[in-house]
């Protein structure tokens, strides 16, 4: 479905008046919106960035303490991130990234102990490579 029939769809039914008020009630709050949005997405992004870092140093055999379970939970967000067809489009602003993160945190919720225990064995080979090198 392409951009402009997803906000007909979406749009059909509201009156002008309705559409409009709701408009100015998020331009009001414009500061609180982005700042929350901006927030948000840098927070996935770098649970995208955990799991992607997971997923290569388990298929490398760096780090094998990972249930099945998280790591197609974990390639299924990075699926999902990738692939051109999202249950909203890429192509409409803003809505079309909100699925993505909801995507992405909604899997990160479901493995997220796996993840922090992945975290903190990362964080303990940087401090053995920081020795090393010291």
């Amino acid at each position: 479905m392409e951009g402009r029939e997803y906000l007909n769809r979406f749009l059909k039914g509201k009156s002008e008046e309705e559409i409009i008020e709701k408009s100015r009630k998020y331009v009001e709050n414009e500061e609180e919106i982005l700042e929350g949005a901006f927030r948000n997405i840098a927070e996935v992004f770098e649970e995208f960035k955990t799991f992607l870092s997971m997923l290569k140093d388990f298929f490398t055999g760096e780090y094998k303490d990972v249930p099945g379970g998280t790591i197609a939970a974990a390639s299924l967000a990075i699926f999902y991130y990738v692939f051109p067809f999202d249950i909203i489009p890429d192509i409409i602003p803003v809505a079309g990234w909100i699925d993505d993160i909801t995507v992405i945190k909604f899997l990160w919720n479901l493995v997220r102990e796996d993840l922090q225990k992945y975290m903190a064995w990362k964080g303990k080979q940087r401090k053995r490579k920081q020795k090393v090198f010291a």
